[in-house]
């Protein structure tokens, strides 16, 4: 997602969309605390799938190839 939201040719809207759930992902501020055992990880991860979901149609092959890269690393 973070690359989607990096390349200058993905719409706004969709970079608005990952921007905003990766932040809510990292951010300690979100609906339930993520000191709170499983439910607080949950939602963060249902924001990201959500967000992910979304956008998969902006997703590219070359996204993905970064992506993998960097885990690489």
């Amino acid at each position: 997602m973070y690359y989607c939201a990096m390349d200058p040719a993905t719409p706004t809207a969709a970079k608005v969309t990952a921007i905003s759930a990766l932040a809510y992902f990292i951010l300690p501020i979100d609906v339930i605390p993520d000191f709170i055992p499983v439910a607080g990880f949950a939602d963060d991860g249902t924001a990201v799938f959500i967000a992910y979901k979304a956008i998969t149609i902006h997703i590219t092959e070359e996204h993905r190839a970064k992506a993998a890269q960097f885990f690489a690393e």
